[in-house]
């Protein structure tokens, strides 16, 4: 298996195309160590189980513009925050959530449906949203840990979690479009985002990162391959 970057050829080993259990191609190959590491464990929880399927809500992206969709919750009975796409938020009545009403009034992370990572585009942003309480999203969204029982910690702890290199390398594997489904998310291990977690989720997004590496004892050379794989966030 020949892996070309910038028309160079960067690996060339003999390996099983299959890897593991896994439906999937991995074309990095680099990745399949990086893999065996993570998942020395067979039962380690990935993060895919606490992913919504598209349209987590019930609500469409053009909903933004229609009469149900206000600016302001003024004059409305039972409002409740709506995000919606390019970066617009307002407001609709409770009534009008048809799906997973549950999820309303629980701390929440939202990531963008479509993103760029595993792509030849131009950024490697997982951008997210903090949602508290009160607040749903349309379908441009997708909803992260509505039911890991976050508090408001626990939802930046998971935000600084998803926006890591670590995180944006495991879910580059899985994606060959825009679209981030849930499904390619299944490579990126569930952590512990209260205060008795094995991660110092207070220090910043790259002392995250070093954490992670050693956590599961990737080498220098693994290292390297995700971070010079992966950009920088441009709001870091």
């Amino acid at each position: 298996i020949v892996t070309y970057e910038n028309n160079k050829i960067i690996g060339d080993v003999i390996r099983p195309m299959k890897t593991g259990d896994v439906d999937i191609f991995i074309r990095d190959g680099k990745a399949v160590s990086i893999l065996d590491k993570i998942f020395l464990d067979e039962n380690t929880e990935t993060m895919d189980n606490h992913i919504s399927v598209r349209k987590p809500f019930g609500i469409e992206g053009n909903f933004i513009k229609s009469d149900a969709f206000h600016s302001t919750d003024l004059g409305l009975s039972d409002p409740v925050l709506c995000y919606g796409r390019a970066d617009t938020v307002g407001y609709l009545e409770r009534n009008g959530v048809t799906m997973r009403s549950e999820w309303i009034d629980l701390w929440k992370v939202l990531t963008p449906y479509s993103n760029n990572i595993g792509t030849e585009l131009k950024d490697d942003n997982l951008n997210t949203i903090i949602a508290g309480p009160n607040s749903v999203c349309t379908e441009t969204y997708l909803v992260i840990g509505a039911e890991l029982e976050l508090n408001e910690q626990g939802a930046n702890f998971l935000s600084k979690y998803m926006r890591t290199k670590f995180v944006r390398f495991l879910h580059s594997l899985s994606k060959n479009s825009q679209h981030g489904t849930r499904n390619t998310y299944r490579f990126v291990p569930l952590q512990d985002f209260s205060n008795n977690s094995d991660i110092d989720w207070t220090i910043s997004v790259k002392e995250v990162d070093k954490q992670l590496y050693k956590k599961y004892g990737l080498s220098e050379d693994e290292i390297n391959h995700i971070e010079r794989r992966i950009k920088e966030m441009a709001a870091e």
